[in-house]
């Protein structure tokens, strides 16, 4: 139920290939691959139990068309009963209209599709003043609602950028990944992009720096990704290689070599490079 199974098998993957190159590769210590069980077996954990609440969710449906008694007549008396003008039925409609609303959470699902959140050392949350609360609709209801977040463990969110000189738009995610981290960060963030080419260098480590915002490498051209980054312009949201988010800084540290101590340090925890 709710189809969640190839997705999830696909997304897995997705968790398990990167860290199985660096590792192969000796970017990244075994230790790395741990992760994979304690990231997804929650999210395998989270579709099963999804699967099985919808299953049961379908009696409800049965059970006000009248399908459920073994006997025949019983069960034409509550069909009669759907559309007559009493009180029963009236309830029975009622009963009805609300068992298929509620299949909603099957056939809508977003959040139990889209809100995972992964903690492990593959994400670097020590600089998070406090610990992730989902926002807005998906607080009230964590399976049928989806709302983007750059908190560390989240999927990294959809914004779409474009040039100066329009060109084709391109989403944020589409930036991310292809093999190698991220970081995203914005006017005023340039200790960040020099930061990142001397780590990558230090650790053989790939991670590509994007500028988002006015004048910069992307247009933020409907100030989506203004609104999701989660930090000031100055700061850095960092990928990884699938495209979760693995830490975020507020803002540019300030004194020298500052940003490249902490994003070294950021880098070595998740990688688990000894020196941490």
């Amino acid at each position: 139920m709710n189809g969640l199974g190839s997705n999830t098998c696909i997304q897995d993957a997705f968790n398990l290939a990167w860290k199985i190159a660096y590792v192969h590769k000796g970017l990244a210590s075994p230790s790395l691959l741990s992760t994979y069980t304690i990231e997804r077996q929650p999210v395998g954990h989270s579709i099963t139990t999804r699967a099985n609440q919808a299953y049961r969710d379908h009696f409800l449906v049965w059970e006000a068309l009248g399908m459920l008694p073994t006997d025949l007549s019983a069960r034409k008396k509550i069909l009669g009963e759907l559309k007559s003008a009493t009180p029963e039925g009236t309830n029975r409609r009622r009963a009805l209209h609300a068992a298929i609303k509620h299949t909603s959470h099957e056939f809508h699902g977003l959040g139990v599709e889209m809100n995972q959140l992964y903690s492990s050392q593959g994400i670097y949350t020590a600089d998070e003043a406090d610990p992730y609360v989902p926002p807005g609709r998906a607080a009230e209801d964590g399976v049928l609602y989806h709302e983007p977040s750059t908190y560390p463990g989240c999927r990294l969110p959809h914004a779409w950028l474009n040039k100066a000189i329009p060109g084709k738009p391109i989403s944020t995610i589409d930036i991310a990944g292809h093999g190698s981290f991220t970081v995203l960060s914005g006017i005023g963030g340039g200790p960040w992009k020099r930061a990142a080419e001397t780590i990558s260098e230090r650790l053989k480590a790939p991670i590509k720096v994007h500028s988002i915002g006015f004048g910069q490498d992307w247009e933020d051209v409907y100030f989506e990704w203004e609104s999701l980054r989660g930090v000031e312009e100055s700061g850095a949201v960092l990928v990884r290689p699938d495209r979760f988010v693995a830490w975020r800084a507020r803002e540019v540290l300030q004194g020298p070599g500052a940003c490249e101590s902490k994003l070294l340090t950021v880098m070595r925890t998740i990688l688990g490079h000894p020196g941490v």
